[in-house]
Formats: structure tokens, sequence, C-alpha cells
């Protein structure tokens, strides 16, 4: 009992020293904050400015660099047409240089389902022409039976 009598005691005595100089520090930090002013608005302005035309310059730089990510665009790759047969799933033609692949593409996941021997779809035709799901239509049949 005199043990934590004297524990509360000591308590009461530190708290007492202490508790000018953190009402002090309260104080002086309540009156640095306080202060506004016409520069400090301009050097918040100018700083934001600053990193807003810094996000929009790498935005542009990040764009910039996506197109020489593919090696300058050696290869010659374009999709020629696409076909939903799914909710998620499609049926791709590509063409790659001189060959065209079919492929089935799903979320993760892209088949190479067939490479064609003879281009179904030539250069000078539309992409998604009627010929491209004619083709496509009795590859499907034919591969079923």
């Amino acid at each position: 009992m005199i043990k934590s009598l004297r524990t509360l005691l000591l308590m009461f005595v530190y708290l007492g020293l202490f508790l000018p100089t953190l009402a002090r520090a309260n104080e002086q930090a309540a009156s640095d904050f306080s202060v506004i002013n016409a520069g400090s608005l301009l050097q918040l302005f100018v700083s934001l400015l600053v990193i807003v035309v810094l996000i929009l310059a790498l935005a542009w730089y990040a764009r910039k660099m996506q197109n020489f990510s593919s090696g300058g665009g050696t290869l010659p790759l374009r999709v020629l047409s696409a076909i939903s047969v799914g909710s998620r799933e499609r049926v791709v033609l590509v063409q790659v240089g001189e060959e065209q692949l079919l492929l089935g593409v799903a979320p993760g996941r892209v088949a190479l389902l067939e490479k064609l021997e003879t281009p179904i779809i030539n250069d000078d035709s539309q992409s998604g022409s009627p010929t491209f799901i004619k083709h496509l239509r009795s590859a499907l049949a034919a591969g079923k039976s």
C-alpha cells in the first residue's frame, strides 16, 4: 500500500514538473501553424504545379517509350479479325509476317489453335469479312467430326 502511494506521489511530482514545459510547447506549436500568409500559399501552389507537371511529363515519357519496347517495329504483327465465342473468350486471326495464325484468347491464356497454310484473309480484304467467319465455322465443324 505504501509502495503504490509512493509511486502515485512520484507520478504527480513528475507530471507537475513537466506540465508547464508541455503547455509552452503546445502554445508555440499552435502559434507556428496559425500563420498563413500569401507567401506560403504561393509556395504551396507552385509546389503542386511542379508535381502535376512532373506527373504529366512522366506519363508522356512512358507512352513514348512504349512505342520502342517492341524492338522498333521490326516484326509486322496485325490482328486481322476477331470473333467472340463466349462471355470472355475470343478467336483471333493474327498475321505475323507472311503467316496467319488462329489464336484462342481467354483470360490469362492465349493458345495457338491453327497455323494456317493458306491465308484466309488477303491484305486487300477488310478485317472481319464474312469469308473469315465462313472458314472458321467450317474449320470448327471439321474439328468436331
